[in-house]
């Protein structure tokens, strides 16, 4: 018999960490598969009212290779600092009119964005202090339900199953970004918080095991080595990172479609030496489907996860690293 982990926890102690809101009447997981992450709700303070400055304002002007989550929407661009999200994971915004929220797990190395805006409303989220396979699981403030970081889905409360919709971004250094999109909005470290911004708390984290309880997975590579996972339509691909090193563009099919998976330079990896900016460099890969008649290009919901993560999450994905070898 599987032992209980003594960080999980149940109603009572999800009530005493502050969720008298939330109704337990609607789950479609077990209390116990949740554990407290050590701060409580709201103790990893999500930023609200996000100020943003130039592109040549940023402080990340002296730390070129330093990442962010870059999301360009409705003719607006704006970029988000690993080195901030580390400590906030949520960050609460408008962009292109849009009703969003940028996130960032470290224990998965997870940086996905989200619509907030559905059945008629904008919804506003913060870090409820626990983890479910390694992940933030984060709550609404309208009705306290817990939600699933690595998916958007709910998981306990009133929005048990509803799912939120993913909204394409990259993950680009700043060097990069300076080059790709010179008039982009960055995220400003005036946060109203004193966060040593530019520190890693999860020193070589990347080169360990996950600290917390994961759902096993089939896989003989290590629980923390990097994939590209990404989404066409409903169906869900995955390739290993060290398949993708020597060639920056490949162009590849898989069935009619036709894909532009891209290395867009290298940036610090955000979960390695205390200091981001002295981290080792890793790639930064973006996919785009093809059409084949307009030769347009769209950005596919993609980006790189710890293998665990996306395996645990995602047991149906298909793993494409042969087809990326080919090429």
């Amino acid at each position: 018999m599987k032992k209980k982990d003594p960080r999980s926890v149940d109603e009572e102690k999800i009530r005493a960490l502050g969720f008298d809101k939330l109704s337990f009447d609607k789950k479609n997981i077990s209390l116990d598969e949740l554990l407290s992450g050590g701060p409580g709700k709201d103790g990893i303070p999500s930023i609200d009212n996000p100020k943003f400055i130039s592109v040549k304002e940023s402080e990340l002007k002296k730390f070129s290779k330093e990442p962010l989550i870059v999301l360009n929407y409705n003719h607006e661009i704006k970029a988000y600092p690993l080195r901030i999200l580390m400590w906030h994971e949520i960050v609460n915004d408008v962009i292109g009119g849009k009703s969003t929220i940028i996130t960032f797990c470290p224990l998965c190395n997870a940086g996905i964005v989200f619509d907030t805006h559905f059945e008629g409303k904008n919804h506003h989220f913060g870090v409820s202090g626990m983890l479910r396979n390694s992940d933030m699981v984060y709550y609404d403030d309208e009705s306290q339900s817990l939600w699933q970081q690595f998916t958007g889905e709910g998981l306990v409360g009133k929005y048990t199953g509803q799912k939120l919709k993913q909204i394409p971004s990259m993950l680009l250094s700043y060097e990069k970004l300076v080059k790709k999109h010179p008039n982009a909005l960055v995220l400003s470290s005036d946060t109203g918080f004193e966060k040593e911004y530019g520190k890693n708390p999860y020193v070589l984290y990347d080169e360990k095991e996950p600290f917390f309880e994961i759902f096993p997975i089939d896989s003989k590579d290590k629980k923390l080595s990097r994939v590209v996972g990404f989404f066409i339509g409903e169906k869900i691909y995955h390739f290993s990172c060290k398949d993708f090193k020597k060639i920056r563009v490949r162009r590849i099919k898989i069935g009619e479609k036709l894909l532009k998976i891209e290395i867009n330079g290298k940036h610090n990896s955000a979960l390695n030496k205390e200091s981001i900016t002295q981290s080792k460099l890793i790639s930064s890969i973006s996919i785009h489907l093809i059409d084949k008649v307009t030769k347009k290009e769209e950005l596919l919901v993609s980006s790189i996860f710890f293998r665990f993560a996306w395996l645990g999450f995602y047991t149906n994905s298909l793993d494409i690293s042969d087809k990326i070898k080919l090429n």
